[in-house]
């Protein structure tokens, strides 16, 4: 372990004494012990679950891989532990379709596609969060002919808490389907809530997902200064079938990477990461540095970032952040977008970030804003440029009905309190983005939802699903109804 750090297991720890349990999310920025912690094993159980606390007007929330920043998945009444409903329900062969319960975590649902030769056609860069968080943060990929994950529901099986009398007492829980073509409008709607939602409509029970057959991707990694991509970022991401884009400061390289699917039949896979062991080194030691949750060694990682920029901005340093490298290999759909090796190599220093999806033509201008707001200031970090297509359904979808490219911001430890990131979220509001409801952003709650047109229509939606305000916490309350 790096400079005596410690393996963050952020897996829920049962207290023997009180029988509760206590969760973490990922970036070690939430705690929670709820007052109950349930674990449903069937749809029966589930249903009963919600009955039985949602008639005692408790505040139910389900969590899944605990994956977000944000405190979307903060449950501090009645916790729903997803993860034993991880079951495959069926799937059509001539359709290319699959249902799964919604507990289950992305790479198991992988090979289980794998083994049926299906796969989707853009996938998440983690794949230890779950089926059911995936769809309910619509959670993205790197593709601009695709949306995000919820645009590959074809149906969503929900358990809801209905009382005709908003009287708790009176409440039963129920499994509603929902489609987006469904003919009655009313459940067009609670699908386009339900899709992205931050679980705050009911519990996702079940998915059926639109696949394709499995792929291999060609994926190519070289770098490049700034200059090559200002003022063409929307070229370049309609020009490609995936393209990542990190862009480091304060030297203003870029590296990219771009993928390009394949028939798996006519290659043979030679990869499963393009990083070397060099690569995932000197990243760790990074986030190490400008980790803005340290617990050990504060004195020395304040070194090291001096220490890095102070080497990024010399002679030396230049030459080694411009060198160029191209990388290149043939990968399984599974691999190409996965940043497994790096969340491994660095368990021991998670990092939080802030993200933003602005639309395409309004990309250039962000990034510009965003490289010159960055490095103004004494740290060597980077933002990702992630475009994504435009999604069909889901209210508070950031890509709906528009393309997009995400911005993906890393908190730093030495500018949190620069106030850079509270100018950095007004510059992407300012280009119209809307907010990754699972990362940690600051600004004020009617200004995100500001950016969202369908806002209203969501509000109605969630009252008619769920009237009595049963699936929420503080942070649903303060993004639809103004709470604090």
């Amino acid at each position: 372990m790096l400079f005596g750090g410690k393996r963050l297991n952020h897996a829920p720890q049962l207290d023997p004494a009180t029988g509760k349990w206590t969760f973490r999310n990922w970036g070690n920025n939430h705690r929670f012990t709820p007052a109950d912690t349930l674990s449903p094993q069937s749809l029966a159980e589930l249903l009963e679950m919600v009955e039985r606390y949602g008639s005692a007007g408790r505040k139910i929330k389900a969590v899944g891989g605990l994956h977000s920043w944000s405190a979307c998945a903060v449950a501090e009444d009645v916790c729903v532990r997803m993860h034993r409903l991880d079951r495959l329900l069926g799937h059509d062969d001539v359709a290319k379709t699959v249902t799964f319960e919604a507990g289950i975590a992305l790479h198991a649902l992988y090979e289980e596609l794998d083994r049926l030769g299906l796969a989707i056609a853009s996938i998440p860069n983690v794949d230890t969060i779950q089926l059911g968080g995936a769809i309910a943060n619509a959670t993205h990929g790197t593709n601009f002919s695709r949306g995000t994950m919820s645009s590959y529901v074809r149906q969503l099986q929900v358990v809801v808490f209905r009382s005709e009398s908003r009287d708790p007492s009176q409440g039963k829980a129920e499994l509603v389907t929902l489609r987006p073509d469904d003919p009655d409008p009313t459940r067009r709607a609670w699908f386009e809530a339900a899709v992205a939602s931050f679980g705050s409509v009911g519990v996702i029970y079940a998915v059926t997902l639109q696949c394709e057959e499995a792929y291999a991707c060609f994926a190519i990694e070289h770098s490049f200064p700034f200059s090559h991509i200002d003022g063409r970022i929307a070229e370049i991401a309609r020009k490609h079938y995936s393209t990542f884009i990190s862009i480091g400061t304060p030297s203003g390289i870029c590296r990219s990477r771009i993928q390009v699917p394949i028939p798996r039949d006519l290659v043979q896979v030679d990869s499963t990461c393009l990083l070397t062991p060099g690569d995932l080194r000197a990243l760790k030691v990074l986030l190490w540095a400008a980790s803005p949750t340290p617990t050990t060694w504060p004195r020395l990682r304040k070194v090291l970032n001096r220490f890095f920029y102070k080497a990024s901005i010399g002679r030396a340093g230049s030459l080694v952040f411009q060198q160029d490298r191209r990388r290149q290999g043939v990968m399984s759909w599974r691999d190409a977008e996965l940043l497994s090796r790096i969340f491994a190599a660095t368990a021991t220093a998670p990092w939080t970030n802030l993200e933003y999806a602005v639309p395409v033509h309004r990309a250039d201008e962000a990034a510009r804003t965003l490289l010159g707001l960055i490095r103004a200031y004494p740290a060597v970090t980077s933002f990702c440029l992630r475009p994504v297509g435009a999604d069909t359904a889901g209210f508070l979808s950031p890509t709906k009905d528009r393309p997009t490219v995400f911005f993906d911001i890393a908190y730093h430890r030495a500018l949190l309190h620069t106030g850079v990131y509270d100018e950095i979220e007004k510059a992407l509001l300012g280009c119209e983005g809307r907010c990754s409801w699972s990362r940690l952003f600051r600004a004020p709650a009617s200004q995100v939802v500001a950016q969202y047109p369908q806002y209203p229509a969501f509000v109605r939606a969630k009252r008619e699903m769920d009237p009595c305000n049963v699936f929420a916490n503080a942070f649903s309350d303060s993004i639809l109804f103004g709470k604090t």
